[in-house]
């Protein structure tokens, strides 16, 4: 019974380490995106094939069908967007068995050189893989990086297989890095731009170059002026000599380097020649507009190669300027790291905040008034208005301006109660003579009426 017991317990703890294994597994994938998952952002070249079948080098090893298979001919490449969110990329890269490449009727002979970039900066790089190289297994670190590329050239195919982005567990925001082909040229004299993937002297791969060409047996001067437009915080990249297959040691080759920062020289190398080791330039351009590289020379072709431009990183927008009622403000988002200004913007300049009426001048009967409204920001007047004019407002009661008499009428009025003026005007009636008492005049009576205010010799009547 108790052996019954203790093989239930085994069975079940094998149960549990079955189901963790499992869990684990699948952790563990859901963590990883295979290459033939990831989507391309954008490609160019001969020939590219995602996720083909089962291929055979020539070596006779047979791989697995999680393929990036690449036709090199000139320059192919293949742009993926990580945007910051993978820590590790695995893989390696198998030389296709193919004989030969014909183009033409012409065989030409199998090479490659492969460059992996993260931002524009290389991550791995290989150079003169032909058809018999054994495959070259590689594990890049691309923490950060927001764009991943592959480029080649040369003649051949080749595949990326087994090919596996690593996830990461936090995102990590991508710091913008560019080249100096991504640039603007403002002007240039015996410069070019290459594109595609070189190999140097030293069996170096490089993704792209800046060309100078000063192969008079003369000193000549090349150059080339790049916009930085105050966008980036440093710059760093190689100087050599150009590989070139029939240069012998009999060519007199002597480089002279000097790099300006808005007409300010911060870099100088001269004595650049076919033999002479890369040498490294490292240069803060903080708050620069524009860089001018210049090379004076002769019996050479001089190269700017590994080129890469730091972009600065804006923080968050600050006012330096507050905007008012009347004139615009200005803002700027600085660098996180060097504190130089990245962006600026203009504030607008704030409305009037109108606060309420006040009068200037009461309207009256007889004139219209003013009132004005004030900005309760800046106290500017911001509207005014005429007030009408008052109605008049007769008073109650009637005024006698004049008292009639039995002689005359009188007149009566009615004023404004606001300012006095006459409103309204009303004749009042003359009033009955008033007759008084009985007077002789010459044997006569006469009775004569009570005249108040005579101003006419009234009737008399005879008695």
């Amino acid at each position: 019974m108790k052996q019954k017991k203790v093989c239930k317990n085994i069975l079940m703890i094998l149960a549990m380490l079955v189901f963790l294994f499992s869990w684990c597994s699948v952790a563990h994938a859901e963590e990883n995106v295979l290459l033939k998952d990831m989507p391309i952002e954008e490609w160019e070249g001969e020939y590219v094939d995602i996720g083909g079948d089962e291929i055979e080098d020539s070596n006779g090893n047979h791989n697995s069908r999680n393929i990036l298979e690449m036709c090199t001919i000139s320059d192919t490449h293949v742009v993926y967007k990580l945007d910051g969110q993978y820590t590790r990329f695995s893989g390696k890269i198998v030389m296709d068995k193919t004989e030969s490449i014909v183009i033409n009727d012409t065989s030409l002979f199998f090479y490659i050189n492969i460059g992996i970039y993260g931002d524009g900066r290389e991550l791995y790089s290989k150079a003169l893989l032909t058809k018999e190289t054994e495959a070259q297994n590689f594990d890049i670190d691309v923490t950060g990086v927001g764009k991943l590329e592959i480029r080649s050239s040369g003649v051949g195919i080749f595949s990326l297989e087994e090919g596996i982005f690593t996830k990461a567990e936090q995102r990590i925001e991508p710091q913008t890095h560019v080249s100096l082909g991504d640039l603007k040229v403002v002007d240039s004299v015996n410069f070019a731009q290459r594109t595609s993937v070189q190999m140097d002297a030293f069996g170096g791969v490089h993704r792209g170059k800046q060309y100078f060409n000063n192969s008079m047996d003369t000193d000549t001067e090349s150059y080339a002026l790049y916009n930085l437009d105050l966008k980036y915080s440093s710059f760093s990249g190689k100087l050599m000599t150009d590989y070139i297959d029939n240069i012998t040691s009999d060519n007199d080759c002597n480089m002279n380097v000097q790099i300006y920062l808005d007409d300010q020289l911060a870099f100088e190398q001269n004595g650049i020649g076919w033999n002479t080791e890369p040498v490294e330039a490292n240069l803060n351009v903080t708050n620069t507009k524009i860089m001018k590289i210049r090379v004076v020379g002769k019996e050479g072709y001089l190269c700017v190669v590994d080129d890469s431009l730091k972009a600065h990183t804006p923080g968050d927008w600050e006012i330096v300027t507050e905007a008012t009622c009347e004139k615009a403000g200005k803002s700027v988002r600085r660098c996180t790291e060097c504190k130089a200004i990245c962006n600026t913007a203009e504030l607008k300049a704030l409305e009037h905040t109108p606060g309420n009426w006040e009068i200037e001048t009461e309207a009256t009967c007889n004139a219209e008034g003013e009132r004005k409204k004030y900005c309760t920001v800046c106290k500017k007047m911001c509207a005014e208005e005429m007030i009408p004019k008052l109605e008049h407002k007769e008073e109650d009661e009637w005024f006698e301006q004049e008292a009639p008499t039995c002689t005359s009428e009188g007149t009566r009025i009615k004023r404004c109660i606001y300012c006095g003026e006459t409103v309204k005007t009303e004749q009042i009636a003359q009033t009955e003579h008033e007759f008084g008492k009985w007077t002789t005049v010459e044997g006569s009576v006469w009775n004569a009426p009570i005249v108040k205010n005579v101003h006419a010799m009234p009737v008399m009547q005879k008695k």
